[in-house]
């Protein structure tokens, strides 16, 4: 990859978002970083590819401190209640649903947490008193929003791993999520991230996370093997297919999570 299929590359990912991407680059962007001084230098799909897994990374960490709700007395300074947890994954739904989802996050403030999930989180936090303990007291560790972010990601996958090896009709359950988090990303959730999840996305409590009410609202942000899948949202690899393929036949709809092809 060069640095004009790297601005290409640019050019129409930010522009489906609707901003700008400008190429008249300027002493100390992120391209004289990548490409050298002069512009010339060719990079590895393993090179864009560390580039690209950082800079996700980096991100992530910025979005944990900036929507982060707590302070402590850590290094840090900051700290994510499960309730702010759960509204910062309520803003990754469509705008046409999202009221009705911050609502939900922001009602496990005052509700009682189960027992399985205080179980869990006794262990680190040992002054929570089971039959009182409401969701504002809970947190979500830095460490715990990335494993959010890698099963955010992996979601395609592992709703295929689910209809393969699962009896629930090929829906997420409280205890098969983390089975195939596991096997495709090879994280886990903690109980009370899949208790928010499913506080979330399953208001009925039928126990079952379907397509419909759940991938299909976060697909968008999930990672894509395939740029012409229109049941996969945008990734690396796709990206990385832009440099061989034209892109003039696909553009992304970022609030349904689909691939509309232009014959």
């Amino acid at each position: 990859m060069n640095v004009h299929n790297f601005d290409f590359i640019m050019q129409r990912n930010i522009k489906i978002r609707g901003q700008g991407y400008e190429t008249d680059h300027q002493e100390g962007d992120i391209v004289y970083k990548l490409f050298g001084s002069n512009l010339n230098k060719e990079l590895s799909f393993d090179e864009f590819k560390e580039f690209h897994q950082t800079l996700r990374d980096e991100v992530v960490k910025l979005q944990y401190y900036l929507l982060s709700d707590l302070t402590t007395t850590e290094k840090d300074g900051v700290s994510m209640s499960l309730p702010g947890f759960a509204r910062s994954v309520a803003a990754l739904v469509p705008s046409d649903y999202r009221n009705s989802f911050i609502t939900r996050a922001d009602e496990l403030k005052l509700k009682r947490v189960p027992d399985l999930v205080i179980e869990q989180e006794i262990r680190r936090n040992p002054g929570l008193v089971p039959d009182t303990t409401v969701g504002l007291q809970l947190t979500v560790s830095l460490e715990e929003y990335i494993i959010w972010h890698e099963v955010l990601r992996s979601l395609g996958d592992m709703e295929q791993a689910v209809r393969y090896y699962s009896y629930e009709d090929g829906h997420f359950s409280r205890t098969n999520i983390n089975r195939a988090a596991s096997a495709v990303a090879k994280v886990k959730l903690s109980r009370a991230q899949i208790w928010s999840i499913f506080e979330l996305f399953d208001p009925d409590n039928t126990n079952v996370l379907k397509h419909e009410g759940f991938v299909r609202l976060l697909l968008p942000h999930s990672m894509a093997s395939d740029p012409r899948n229109e049941d996969e949202g945008l990734g690396l690899f796709s990206l990385a297919e832009c440099v061989g393929v034209s892109c003039k036949m696909c553009y992304r709809n970022w609030y349904h999570g689909t691939t509309v092809l232009k014959k």
